[in-house]
């Protein structure tokens, strides 16, 4: 798809300068990102169907171009062509559509097709008549103006009309969808865009221009996160990353001029401002000029731009080699060079992108202060059970970001299990005090106060999370557990069976219900709720265990033999579930004269015996069924 679209910029006569911009683009180590990532399907979406668009777009113009040429006065004389003409404008406008649902950038398709009528269309007549104008050239203007054909202006205003149109109604359609409001981000996300100073904001602004136009001329420091100190904020003129402003505008001034000259390059030229467009344009969302973005830099965001920064490579070898100032074969040698390492670096991104360690530790090599990098180290690590070193990342997480409630919230979790509950309950207060909404937070700090004996406290902060999060079944369940704790049996019930309601597979609340009404003697409903858990669950070991101990105090040994067996099918290691197997064919036996064991062989009794050996049975005994009381932790 990238090669017909290099092929409509370089035209027809260049078929070798669109092959190798093709391949550039495809081999440019700034795609990993998108390409390694799941979420980067969004960002290959959008640049798909803004390829279409723009394709779409050059066979509209295409045809009307033909209209004009035969002479056609309207549509009715030409029917068949005008009428695939306006089929693709319609597909033009469907593909930035679906563009944009892909990716909010999807809508700049509309801003490139522009860029193609005015500069390429034509033979770029129009755009020479603008630029000649824009220079002071008035006669060389008044000269084109004249060899355009009849119809070219009337059919550009028209095609505009219709692509504002579309832009407008896509437009609206966003705002509306985001409820006429937007994205509201904190400042660790940008804190560019939350400076007091509008100039120092627009000059880190123009550093981050810079930033990521650096990133596609040498794509070495590669991040899956920019944020969080990343990239300090300028807030001096004294800072050496102001030399950076100079070159991004001298630089963005040559090629601007070389674009508008005209005469025998003008074919050049063309290619260069279109270059240009390309580059720029899908950028402009990024650029926080029309609003706040949620980040800093981001990788993603240059997949359609780096298409522009490829034609401008090949422009520039192109015109080295017709000047003779640099050999052929040196330029052919670069080239080679240049796609050799693009793609060994990609090889190498692409490892990065195997395993959040890897990922996370190679953004630790480009972004050292990021402190969400260090947090997802953190995270990582307490995955994997190394509570240390989690501990370590959450703490250098908040020495970068003293304010970083997540890294708060994971790292009271871990200290509340390691018993540290008044360092956790300090900093899951302060998490909650930045961020009052933060609904895992309040419900691990009512976790620490209830850990701690303040029940009131506790139910405050539970109620608190629920008021931020209605559909919170963990929270539910563990306000459960307080109420159990405080003896109100009947809350407790009422609560866990709001929290199935919400979330059927949340084994441990069907187990507190089943066990709570078992120990007060209410056999019927609890059989009631396994029943309906085990529609759920049908594979959860606990619930058959609970079941079978419920069933067997009604003497109805012989479904109780059939939920034990396959608790025990389950969890064959769990020794509690052999050893009640075993009460219950004792109490079986003493109650019946039917054969001892009738349904069991000799491996299944052995095996019974073991298992009770191994818990250190000296008698047949049921072991007591317990409350599961743990609490479930929300991490960030």
């Amino acid at each position: 798809m990238s090669l017909r679209v290099f092929y409509v910029v370089f035209g027809t006569g260049a078929p070798r300068a669109a092959l190798l911009s093709a391949i550039l683009f495809a081999t440019h180590p700034i795609h990993t990102e998108a390409v390694s990532g799941i979420v980067g399907r969004a960002d290959l979406l959008c640049a798909l169907f803004v390829f279409v668009a723009l394709l779409s777009y050059v066979r509209a113009v295409k045809g009307m171009s033909e209209d004009i040429s035969n002479k056609a006065q309207n549509c009715f004389r030409k029917g068949d062509k005008c009428g695939h003409s306006m089929l693709y404008l319609l597909l033009t406008a469907a593909s930035s559509a679906t563009a944009m649902l892909c990716k909010e950038v999807g809508i700049t398709a509309l801003g490139v097709c522009s860029a193609y009528d005015v500069l390429l269309a034509h033979g770029g007549l129009i755009g020479r008549t603008l630029i000649s104008l824009t220079i002071g050239h008035n006669h060389r203007a008044l000269s084109l103006w004249r060899n355009l054909p009849d119809g070219v202006v009337r059919g550009l205003i028209w095609r505009h009309v219709l692509l504002a149109v579309t832009g407008i109604a896509l437009l609206v359609a966003r705002w509306v969808v985001m409820g006429s409001t937007v994205p509201k981000f904190m400042k660790v996300d940008n804190p560019a865009s939350f400076l007091d100073s509008i100039f120092f904001r627009s000059l880190n602004y123009q550093y981050t221009y810079s930033m990521n136009a650096l990133l596609l001329v040498l794509p070495i420091w590669l991040c899956f996160d920019w944020s969080m100190g990343c990239v300090p904020v300028i807030v001096s003129f004294s800072d050496p990353r102001l030399l950076t402003l100079p070159v991004l505008w001298v630089s963005f001034i040559m090629l601007l001029r070389r674009g508008m000259t005209q005469g025998k390059g003008s074919q050049t030229s063309r290619c260069v401002l279109m270059a240009l467009a390309m580059g720029i344009v899908p950028f402009l969302p990024a650029t926080n000029i029309f609003f706040r973005v949620g980040f800093v830099i981001a990788e993603r965001v240059l997949y359609l731009p780096a298409a522009g920064f490829c034609i401008l490579v090949v422009t520039g070898m192109r015109e080295l080699g017709a000047t003779n100032h640099v050999s052929k074969r040196v330029l052919q040698f670069g080239y080679v060079l240049l796609v050799v390492v693009f793609i060994l670096r990609c090889q190498q991104r692409s490892r990065d992108w195997l395993t959040e360690k890897q990922l996370f530790s190679s953004g630790l090599d480009v972004c050292p202060l990021n402190a969400k990098v260090h947090y997802n180290m953190g995270k990582v690590a307490a995955d994997t059970g190394d509570v240390v070193e989690a501990v370590r990342r959450y703490r250098e997480a908040l020495r970068l970001n003293p304010d970083y409630d997540q890294a708060m919230n994971n790292l009271a979790n871990i200290l509340k299990d390691q018993g540290h509950l008044d360092e956790a309950l300090h900093f899951l207060q302060q998490a909650t005090t930045l961020r009052p909404d933060f609904a895992a937070a309040w419900m691990n700090l009512g976790i620490v106060q209830a850990s701690l004996g303040d029940h009131a406290s506790a139910e405050n902060s539970y109620l608190t999370a629920l008021t931020h999060r209605s559909v919170y079944p963990d929270c539910l369940y563990n306000l459960g557990n307080l109420y159990l704790e405080k003896g109100d049996h009947t809350a407790a019930l009422a609560t866990w069976t709001n929290a199935t309601s919400l979330k059927p597979s949340l084994a441990v609340a069907w187990t507190n219900m089943l066990i709570l009404l078992d120990s007060q003697g209410l056999y019927q409903p609890a059989i009631e709720v396994a029943d309906k858990a085990l529609r759920h669950l049908p594979n959860e070991p606990a619930l058959h265990f609970n079941l079978a101990n419920t069933l067997g105090k009604l003497n109805r040994y012989e479904e109780s033999e059939s939920h034990f067996l396959q608790a025990t099918n389950l969890d064959p290691s769990n020794a509690n579930y052999w050893a009640n197997l075993g009460v219950l064919y004792h109490r079986w036996h003493l109650q019946q004269t039917r054969p001892w064991y009738p349904n069991q062989s000799a491996d299944s009794l052995l095996q019974i015996h073991l298992c009770s050996t191994r818990i250190g049975a000296t008698r047949l005994r049921c072991v007591p069924k317990e409350l599961g009381t743990a609490n479930r932790k929300s991490p960030a």
